[in-house]
Formats: C-alpha cells, sequence, structure tokens
C-alpha cells in the first residue's frame, strides 16, 4: 500500500531489486488537495532472504510524507492472484472501502 499526503503526485513506478512485476490493484483514491493512496501488488514473487529485496516506489512529482507499507502473503492462486478488485468513492469525511 502506498499513501502520500498531496492530489498532485501519482506512482510512476514500483519495483524491487528481484525483478518482480507489480500491478495497480484499483484505481488510486484521492481527497483532492489533502492524501492519495494506491494498492500495488505483484504475484508469484521472487523469493529473497530477510532484508535481501528493497522495493522502490518512484513519484512524479516527488509526493508530500510518503508511506510505503509491505506484506507479504502465501498459498494465493498463481494464476489468478487478484479475481475482484473492488473499491467505494465517498465525498463525505469518512471514506468506506467495499468488502
Amino acid at each position: 500500500m502506498v499513501g502520500w499526503n498531496d492530489s498532485t503526485a501519482s506512482v510512476s513506478s514500483v519495483t524491487d531489486t528481484k525483478g518482480n512485476t507489480y500491478v495497480l490493484a484499483v484505481v488510486q483514491l484521492f481527497r483532492p488537495g489533502v492524501a492519495t493512496q494506491a494498492i500495488y501488488y505483484a504475484k508469484n514473487i521472487t523469493a529473497a532472504a530477510a532484508t535481501a529485496n528493497a522495493v522502490t516506489v518512484t513519484f512524479t512529482p516527488a509526493a508530500a510524507l510518503p508511506d510505503i507499507r509491505i506484506a507479504e502473503y502465501s498459498g494465493l492462486d498463481t494464476v489468478n492472484t487478484l479475481d475482484v478488485p473492488s473499491e467505494r468513492r465517498e465525498t463525505a469525511r469518512t471514506v468506506t472501502a467495499a468488502p
């Protein structure tokens, strides 16, 4: 998950030192003038020892206060890792994601 505190920057690439391919799971969610969030995933990642793989997120232009969070899951379908992406946008102050 990638988050940053502005609505003008965007993610131009997500890469890692093992050459895994990262794909945007859903359209970037943003609150104009406040913040933006995006979720990327890579299927069938190349194995690496702890701390042996570095993920790099590149923004265009540079993002204000980027917040990068990485999670690894095992036992997922190797062909259809993400079967149905879902999103929900709200105009109120509270945003609730669809299940």
